[in-house]
C-alpha cells in the first residue's frame, strides 16, 4: 500500500529583513526548527489554509450561471461597478453644471475628429477605449436623455451621463440591471471587492461607479430583458432555500397558548419562501459580525 508523504511547515516572520533571515539559517540547525505538521485540504492546498466551512455555504455568483452554462448560485446576474476613466467629465452633482461639461466634451472631441488631429490633446481626458472610438472615425453626439442618477465612491448621489461612448466600462449589464438609460426601478446589493479598502456592503437602486483598490460587484434583485423586468434570483436559490426555511402548519406543533393572539405575540401561520426573502437575507448575512470576521 503506498503511502502518503506528510508535510511539515516552517515560516519566518514578514517582519524580520533579509539579513535577519539569513543570519537565522546561517545559526540554526535543521533539527531545531519547529516544524508543524500539515495536512492539505481537499482541493491539495496545504498553505494559507483556513479554518472556516466557507466552501460549504451557498454561492452567491457565478460567471458559468452569468453565461447561463448552469444555475447553482443565488444570483444569476452580477456586474462590476461603471468605469469611466473620466469621472470629472461625466459626473456631477449639478444637473446643469454636467450638461455644459459633456456637451464641451462631445464639442472638443467632434472638432478634433473633422481636423483629424491625432495628437490627443490634453484638454480633454483620453484612454485607449476613447483613442479607439476616435481613430474609427466616431462623432459624438449629445442625448439628454442619458442623464441619470448614480451613487459615487460610494456615499455620494450624482448625476451621471451614461452614454456608452464616453465611459470605458458601461456595459449590456448595466442596462439589463436598470434598464434604458439606466432609470429603471431595482433594488441592489452594492459590495467593496479586495483588501485595501474596508468591505462593505450597501442596498442601492441606481447604478455606481466601480470604486478603487479592488474594485465592487453588485447583486440585483431584478434585471430587464426587452423592456420587461424579470427575476434575478435562480430557481434552484429558492428550491434551496425553501427547502431548508419553510414551515407549512403540518409541520407546526401548535399548542393552545400559541394560538391565542394578542399585540405581544405573533401568529402562526404556513410561511412560504420567496425570492424577496431570499435578497434580504443576503443583504442581512452580509452584515453579520460573525460572518464578516470569519469570512
Amino acid at each position: 500500500m503506498e503511502k502518503k508523504a506528510k508535510i511539515y511547515y516552517f515560516s519566518l516572520t514578514d517582519e524580520q529583513t533579509k539579513t535577519e533571515k539569513l543570519e537565522w539559517f546561517k545559526n540554526t540547525k535543521l533539527q531545531d526548527i519547529d516544524f508543524q505538521r500539515i495536512k492539505p485540504d481537499k482541493n491539495s492546498n496545504w498553505i494559507n489554509l483556513t479554518d472556516n466551512d466557507f466552501e460549504t455555504l451557498v454561492p452567491l455568483i457565478d460567471y458559468e450561471v452569468k453565461s447561463g452554462v448552469r444555475e447553482n448560485t443565488i444570483f444569476k446576474l452580477f456586474n462590476n461597478g461603471v468605469s469611466t476613466n473620466r469621472d470629472a467629465w461625466v459626473y456631477d452633482i449639478n444637473r446643469e453644471n454636467l450638461k455644459n461639461k459633456i456637451n464641451h466634451f462631445i464639442d472638443r472631441f467632434n472638432e478634433l475628429q473633422k481636423n483629424k488631429d491625432m495628437s490627443f490633446p490634453t484638454d480633454i481626458k483620453w484612454s485607449h477605449f476613447l483613442k479607439n472610438k476616435f481613430i474609427s472615425g466616431e462623432y459624438l453626439t449629445f442625448k439628454p436623455n442619458m442623464i441619470c442618477n448614480s451613487i459615487y465612491r460610494p456615499y455620494h448621489k450624482v448625476f451621471y451621463y451614461c452614454d456608452l461612448r464616453t465611459s470605458d466600462l458601461l456595459t449590456e449589464y448595466h442596462f439589463q440591471i436598470f434598464g434604458e438609460n439606466l432609470k429603471e426601478t431595482n433594488k441592489v446589493i452594492w459590495f467593496k471587492c479586495g483588501k485595501d479598502w474596508d468591505f462593505f456592503a450597501l442596498g442601492i437602486n441606481y447604478v455606481h461607479d466601480i470604486l478603487p483598490q479592488g474594485g465592487s460587484k453588485c447583486l440585483p434583485l431584478y434585471r430587464y430583458s426587452n423592456g420587461e423586468r424579470v427575476e434575478n434570483i435562480t430557481d434552484w436559490a429558492l428550491s434551496v432555500f425553501s427547502n431548508k426555511y419553510s414551515v407549512s402548519s403540518e409541520q407546526l406543533s401548535v399548542n393552545s397558548e400559541q394560538k391565542e393572539i394578542t399585540d405581544n405575540c405573533l401568529l402562526i401561520t404556513e410561511k412560504l419562501i420567496t425570492k424577496l426573502d431570499i435578497f434580504h437575507y443576503v443583504y442581512a448575512v452580509l452584515h453579520k459580525p460573525e460572518y464578516r470576521t470569519t469570512y
